[in-house]
């Protein structure tokens, strides 16, 4: 690493979930972008939801969710369970896109992001 590289520090953005936050060192870097990965279940709408939550109500931030296999509803009827009231939510900070394709749209198969995302 270049001396110009140990002096930057890597600005975060605090999550609001302590032991996330902890785990990373403080936090989402700011101003990048993060991609969460993993199976059906494994938590990461409730992630998300959770660290727009955080955002909107510590900091006023603004974000945006994009619903690409649950509609939004559900997104919605989910959050309530953990006390998130969405829809007021929406209509101050988060905002949501409901981008789920029609079923007849939908190519379904063995699909592999990695070089994607490589």
């Amino acid at each position: 690493m270049t001396r110009e590289g140990r002096d930057e520090m890597l600005e975060k953005f605090s999550t609001g979930i302590e032991g996330f936050d902890d785990i990373t060192g403080g936090g989402l870097p700011l101003s990048r972008t993060t991609l969460f990965m993993g199976g059906p279940g494994c938590g990461k709408t409730v992630l998300a939801l959770q660290i727009l939550v955080s955002a909107a109500t510590r900091y006023k931030t603004p974000g945006i969710f994009v619903a690409f296999e649950e509609d939004t509803r559900q997104v919605f009827a989910n959050a309530q369970t953990f006390g998130w009231n969405l829809a007021e939510m929406e209509l101050q900070q988060i905002s949501f896109v409901n981008a789920n394709m029609r079923a007849d749209v939908v190519k379904s198969g063995a699909f592999d992001i990695t070089g994607l995302l490589a």
